[in-house]
């Protein structure tokens, strides 16, 4: 198998870079409501929220086309993960 190359993505959307920015400002408040939970936001809101990723994508897909929400796991408590030999 050969050296494979890819194209440069572009900027990321203005709309995203504010939504993220937005989730890590209220990060301490979105902790209080959705500990552990995976949560979208779009518009500077939360426009779902739940357990699994796969069904998060799914409710903003069906209830939001074609748009790029940032999505984070909105994690209680501090993880550390490690790979012991």
């Amino acid at each position: 198998m050969g050296l494979r190359t890819f194209d440069r993505p572009g900027p990321l959307p203005p709309e995203y870079v504010r939504d993220s920015e937005w989730l890590s400002l209220h990060l301490a408040e979105l902790v209080a409501k959705y500990p552990d939970k995976w949560v979208a936001v779009l518009d500077e809101h939360v426009v779902a929220a739940g357990d699994d990723l796969g069904e998060v994508m799914d409710q903003v897909e069906d209830r939001y086309p074609n748009t790029m929400p940032a999505v984070s796991l909105v994690e209680a408590t501090t993880r550390f993960y490690a790979e012991f030999a």
